[in-house]
């Protein structure tokens, strides 16, 4: 998340912290009649284990975000109250977790919620937001998540399936330029339902431009050893390879790609390609 994006989402969200009310999908707040100093958002994150480095990042943007709009004078529309950044830890695939550490920055005083990166968790962090009448604005993507009728969830990226899609069409598209055409693609990622239908929708977009593609591989996250993974690619004998992941999966199944001797063209889909950590 962009600091401009985050700023955005917390201006959003801090409405509801004032006397014109919390904002719903039917009921934007009335505005600033009466506002506190300070406007606590929550951060519902993965801050510990493999997907712990989108959570980190994640945070860091809310909060150069929130440092930038207080040096500016708070939120002058809500009469120059501050923000605070408060994070909660939802853990990498724990829903206990997920659901104490929301409940406890509701507790404390959060007005509204920014997370949770996964949308594994953010099923659970944006139930417990929207029984206890709290707005979140999230980062996921899943299909499911924005079809459950809920009033206090707000997504600010389309679904996977329109990603997996529109990221294929683009790259069919930047190799039809070029004389490229590929006449079988293989997809690989984690089986959680954001991954599982942006690489599905992804595999299919493939298959209507011409493609051929076996059934994608799906594991379970945090893998230490890629071998099954590398052994299913490498027989598929395609000319390019989809992966999505987090940053350590997704790395640990590039370097055995590559150190298999396979030089197919790979395409990265999610943020686990442009993260620090995924060149280590």
């Amino acid at each position: 998340m962009t600091a401009l994006a985050a700023a955005a989402s917390l201006a959003a969200l801090a409405l509801a912290g004032c006397s014109g009310g919390i904002a719903t999908q039917d009921k934007p707040s009335a505005g600033a009649a009466s506002c506190p100093s300070e406007v606590q958002i929550g951060a519902p994150l993965p801050l510990s284990g493999p997907l712990a480095d989108f959570g980190n990042n994640s945070l860091n943007g809310m909060k150069i975000a929130a440092d930038d709009i207080n040096k500016a004078g708070g939120m002058k529309s809500l009469g120059g109250a501050k923000l605070k950044i408060v994070a909660g830890d939802t853990s990498s695939a724990d829903a206990g977790t997920a659901t104490s550490a929301t409940s406890k920055l509701i507790g404390d005083g959060a007005v509204g919620l920014i997370g949770a990166w996964l949308s594994n968790m953010t099923t659970t962090v944006s139930t417990v937001a929207e029984q206890s009448e709290v707005p979140i604005l999230t980062q996921s993507w899943a299909d499911a998540l924005s079809q459950r009728g809920y009033k206090y969830y707000f997504q600010a990226p389309p679904k996977s399936s329109v990603i997996g899609k529109a990221a294929t069409d683009y790259m069919v598209a930047a190799a039809k330029s070029v004389g490229v055409t590929f006449t079988k693609v293989a997809g690989v990622g984690p089986n959680d339902v954001a991954n599982t239908t942006q690489i599905n929708a992804a595999v299919t977009a493939f298959k209507a431009a011409g493609a051929a593609a076996d059934a994608p591989t799906f594991y379970q996250a945090g893998i230490t050893d890629a071998t099954p993974i590398i052994t299913r690619i490498a027989a598929q004998k395609a000319d390019l390879i989809l992966i999505s992941g987090s940053p350590a999966d997704a790395s640990l199944i590039v370097k055995g790609i590559r150190a298999a001797g396979i030089t197919t063209p790979i395409m990265g889909f999610g943020g686990a390609f442009v993260v620090p950590s995924f060149a280590k």
